[in-house]
């Protein structure tokens, strides 16, 4: 499966929690580029509250992908993960 789309909402920084969380939403798609489905996933970045944006938006993906490699289809190997290194424009 192929991440082709990426989007993040509802960002907030916790200062107890000393992170940035967020929803993020990683569309898969094929390697016919159909799409197949939608991953849900609540990221957490642990940095400071005025990190840069980009630097925010890649440890929230990183984050949601580390979660969707712990699914059982891609865990055992019968399917794998991957994604661009670009990560895309700014999605609020």
């Amino acid at each position: 499966m192929r991440v082709t789309d990426v989007e993040i909402s509802e960002t907030v920084f916790n200062a107890q929690a000393g992170a940035h969380f967020a929803q993020v939403v990683l569309r898969l798609s094929d390697a016919a580029g159909n799409l197949v489905s939608d991953g849900y996933y609540l990221s957490r970045a642990a940095m400071d509250e005025h990190a840069e944006p980009m630097t925010i938006r890649k440890a929230l993906i990183d984050d949601a992908l580390r979660q969707a490699r712990r699914m059982p289809e891609y865990r055992n190997g019968r399917q794998e993960l991957s994604m661009d290194a670009d990560y895309g424009p700014m999605v609020a």
